[in-house]
């Protein structure tokens, strides 16, 4: 859902009245305003002193305001604006605040969980969000969570600077998901920095838990019966750490650090021969976790290998199994050049005790 502030001029103009009413707001000229002195919970989400507030918002000071700090809940439309509709205060357009907090209060409801945004709108918008919907009578949002910025060599991405590039764009060239990677590998309240190497860094470690997911399925096909009690035991204790990270403020770096501690019990123990429980209870902690809950794996991925990967899969098989009869025949230049044209296509292979195994990356 999309809604659009242009199509709830109503809800707006609503809210705007039980405000006035309610003596946060008054009108001069055409124009409402929030009487910020009035409201005595303005400033409690940035913790802000209202006494040592300036003039910060986007919107010009008009003369007319009983306090510079006060804030345009209406506007009067001068000649010529092209936003203009009927209201009760006369030709007019929404302020900045307004839309947000009425569209919230329709489709979300009195008192909902959770309001998220970037941290650069937590004071003014925020804020005016909070007074407009509690200073009108309506509970508003239990919880908020403020995500940092994203930076391209150490400086704020944004458009006026050029150094951005759309959603659009990126997936022409790159993995959807080791985007989403990079934006999990750090804390949503930390800057983020969105480059080459960082997302080199963050396709690299999710070709290690898809690498590790893709062989616990591999092996489930001919596991023995039985569990292994030290790989369950690991995974139980990477679920627990997985769960209290995601507890402390949505920690999803320490999550995915639970993630790779278990790759590397999963690797460890795939050394060995393990039995069919332990594979399945493993494989269920990466589908839950890091499919249900960071969203890492392809949904076609997480109820088993995807057709496209199984087709990989037949093709590198084959392969393998061509350069396996090369070294056979004594045909090492053969089977080098073929370990290496798969490398060059981004296929690494390998040999253990129990075979040949290949990865992605």
């Amino acid at each position: 859902m999309t809604p659009r502030a242009t199509g709830h001029i109503l809800e707006q103009i609503k809210l705007t009245e039980e405000l006035i009413a309610a003596g946060l707001a008054y009108e001069v000229n055409g124009s409402v305003y929030f009487r910020v002195t009035a409201w005595p919970g303005y400033g409690k989400l940035s913790g802000r002193d209202i006494d040592e507030l300036s003039v910060g918002t986007r919107e010009v000071v008009r003369g007319e305001k009983e306090d510079p700090r006060d804030f345009a809940l209406w506007k009067r439309a001068e000649p010529g604006h092209v936003q203009r509709w009927d209201s009760p205060w006369g030709s007019g357009f929404p302020g900045w605040h307004i839309e947000c907090s009425a569209m919230a209060l329709k489709y979300l409801g009195e008192n909902f969980d959770i309001h998220a945004g970037g941290l650069d709108l937590q004071f003014p918008h925020h804020e005016a969000e909070i007074a407009q919907a509690e200073g009108a009578g309506h509970p508003f949002a239990r919880y908020w969570l403020h995500s940092n910025m994203l930076t391209v060599g150490g400086e704020k991405m944004s458009k006026s600077k050029g150094n951005f590039t759309t959603l659009s764009c990126f997936y022409r060239d790159h993995d959807p998901l080791a985007l989403r990677f990079l934006f999990v590998s750090s804390h949503y309240r930390s800057i983020t920095e969105v480059s080459d190497e960082a997302y080199g860094a963050a396709r690299s470690g999710l070709g290690r838990l898809r690498e590790a997911r893709r062989e616990l399925a591999r092996r489930l096909e001919t596991a023995p019966d039985g569990g292994d009690a030290s790989l369950e035991k690991r995974v139980e204790a990477a679920r627990a750490d997985f769960e209290a990270a995601m507890d402390d403020d949505f920690n999803t770096p320490e999550a995915l650090a639970a993630l790779f501690n278990l790759t590397r019990d999963v690797n460890t123990a795939l050394a060995g021969s393990v039995g069919r429980a332990a594979l399945e209870k493993a494989l269920a902690a990466y589908d839950e976790l890091g499919e249900g809950v960071l969203g890492l794996f392809p949904a076609a991925e997480a109820e088993g290998v995807s057709v496209r990967e199984d087709l990989l899969d037949t093709l590198v098989t084959v392969a393998i199994e061509a350069r396996r009869q090369y070294r056979l025949d004594r045909e090492y230049a053969r089977s080098d050049e073929l370990r290496d044209r798969l490398k060059a296509a981004g296929v690494q292979l390998e040999d253990t005790p129990e075979g040949t195994r290949w990865r992605l990356g």
